[in-house]
């Protein structure tokens, strides 16, 4: 987006009268701030903006490219509602606010954005002269990204550790002079690290700018779980893992400090705990919330769909028999859920510190 004038009018979107009604006239309220992107931008200065789900055409002075992605404050005005952008010149906030403001609109699930990276791939694989062996390369290379079926904990383990949200502590360590094996190898594996060598690599084009998107979402849940580090909440943790012929998305919610009750007090035990939410295409969403100490391990299972709960019960016995090999004593639970219950960040802005600072995005 080329640099915003510091005119006013210049710096605002006003939406056609005929698109402000029913559920986009609720969203539209003065003072929201809402994520943007530009679709479609014609020469008249008509542009068609998407904002959540909704697809809004509307006016403005700015010179934009398709995929621009800013944030929004609604205003009612005398002349009618205006969206202003919101840029660094509004001053007066928090770094950290600053910074989630630039990539916020771009924290789309990981598993949804290496897919529109994997499309683009196949797409230049589809076009005459393709550099094949490179694209392939890049393909196989986001497959690496994704837990599949059968892989061990210890494998989900480094995947987590190398989903971008430790690449900068391990940068500081480099920096610090512990350049060992270790550090060397997780830079280099690193996905945030494996985006930012792809963003220098390759030309203008679609596949950069999904490439664009996905680094964007890496770091959008990098600077969210720094402000829910802030006022003590627990960190979430996103991660692909293979549905069927495509990929969907696990999170994890991570509580960072140990809880006691009085029982595993007098044991000397701590209770950790871990909440994983997942949605398959042929299941349907599941959460499966563990709590463990030294001795014990409890998981509850949760599923939205009645087919997918007469399952698990079903299964109850092989699935503690599982569970036991963790060499813990096994307290299994299922049953079904509402779909409230089983989503893990259905609205993943909704931390203390955004309501806070009073910044608020439409998810859809």
């Amino acid at each position: 987006m080329d640099p915003l004038s510091s005119s006013p009018a210049a710096q605002a979107f006003r939406p056609s009268p005929a698109a402000l009604h029913g559920d986009l006239a609720a969203v539209l309220r003065d003072g929201r701030i809402l994520a943007g992107e530009v679709l479609r931008q014609e020469g008249d200065g008509t542009v068609l903006l998407a904002l959540g789900r909704h697809r809004v055409p509307a006016q403005t002075q700015l010179q934009l490219d398709p995929g621009s992605a800013f944030l929004l404050r609604v205003e009612l005005t005398e002349g009618g509602l205006v969206l202003n952008v919101i840029s660094e010149a509004d001053g007066g906030e928090p770094d950290l606010l600053s910074a989630l403001r630039r990539v916020v609109g771009e924290g789309r699930p990981i598993g949804e954005m290496l897919e529109a990276i994997a499309a683009r791939i196949r797409a230049e694989l589809a076009r005459p002269g393709a550099a094949f062996d490179e694209l392939r390369g890049l393909a196989d290379t986001l497959a690496g990204r994704v837990f599949q079926p059968g892989q061990s904990g210890e494998e989900l383990s480094t995947l987590l550790q190398r989903s971008g949200q430790r690449y900068e502590a391990a940068l500081w360590t480099a920096l610090q002079g512990g350049l060992g094996a270790d550090v060397l190898g997780h830079l280099s594996g690193d996905l945030k690290a494996e985006l930012l060598r792809l963003l220098e690599a390759l030309e203008d084009g679609p596949l950069k700018e999904s490439v664009k998107r996905a680094l964007a979402g890496v770091e959008a849940e990098q600077l969210l779980n720094l402000a829910r580090q802030r006022t003590g909440e627990p960190s979430v943790f996103s991660f692909p893992l293979t549905d069927g012929s495509g990929w969907t998305t696990a999170r994890l919610i991570v509580h960072d400090q140990t809880k006691q009750d009085a029982d595993a007090q007098e044991q000397g035990e701590h209770i950790r705990r871990i909440a994983l939410g997942v949605g398959f295409s042929a299941t349907g969403p599941v959460r499966a919330d563990f709590l463990w100490t030294k001795s014990q391990l409890s998981v509850r299972l949760v599923a939205a769909r009645r087919e997918l709960a007469e399952r698990l019960d079903a299964d109850h016995a092989k699935l503690e028999e599982l569970f036991a090999k963790s060499g813990r004593t096994v307290h299994l639970s299922s049953r079904l859920g509402s779909l409230g219950e089983v989503m893990l960040e259905t609205n993943p802005l909704d931390i203390h510190f955004l309501r806070s600072h009073h910044l608020m995005n439409v998810a859809g």
